[in-house]
């Protein structure tokens, strides 16, 4: 098999505690349970078995063209002129050790796949195995699971490299992610 780590939505708005979204708790939970420290763990493992480390990122062009009306979530987005593309709001935070040659991928939508490019990126690199990790557990990750589960991708989420608004949310989904994919803590992967 041959794998991939994808990260998704680690960007300012949703992350740092200057983001627009940082009154959700992601910030915080990200400080309380070390996922950055651990993020960095899991990068360096992966980029030392040459595994590509792909990142996805939730952004909308400016007017909010592409950004959903029919949707509460993201209607949110246009209301407060948040996660606009081009500016700090959809950078990847600083912690994060993003390089040039990485795959980087724009979603207008919850899931990663969803109108992206990251399947056929995939695809074209014989990619079959996954180890997703993420923000938020409920939302992007828990979407991007459904999806590669059902596009018959072997998953594994990385427990510890995912955050939620609480640990009670963190904690709910992924027994329900259980059911689709891996669990697995950062030291225990295996590229």
């Amino acid at each position: 098999m041959s794998s991939a780590l994808v990260l998704i939505d680690f960007i300012n708005e949703i992350v740092h505690p200057k983001g627009k979204f940082s009154s959700m708790g992601f910030p915080a939970y990200m400080e309380n349970n070390h996922v950055f420290d651990n993020l960095d763990k899991l990068t360096k493992a992966a980029r030392a078995k040459k595994v590509p480390v792909i990142y996805v990122r939730l952004g909308f062009s400016k007017g909010y063209k592409d950004c959903s009306d029919t949707s509460p979530l993201f209607s949110m987005a246009k209301k407060y002129g948040a996660v606009e593309l081009g500016t700090w709001a959809t950078e990847f935070h600083e912690k994060m050790d993003v390089r040039e040659g990485d795959p980087k991928f724009i979603k207008h939508r919850v899931s990663a796949f969803c109108d992206t490019g990251l399947e056929a990126y995939l695809k074209e690199n014989g990619i079959d195995n996954l180890f997703i990790a993420g923000v938020a557990t409920n939302v992007a990750v828990m979407g991007a699971v459904m999806d590669a589960h059902d596009m018959d991708y072997k998953v594994t989420v990385v427990e510890d490299c995912c955050a939620a608004s609480d640990e009670n949310t963190h904690k709910m989904t992924l027994q329900t992610l259980g059911m689709f994919s891996g669990i697995a803590k950062h030291n225990d992967v295996k590229f």
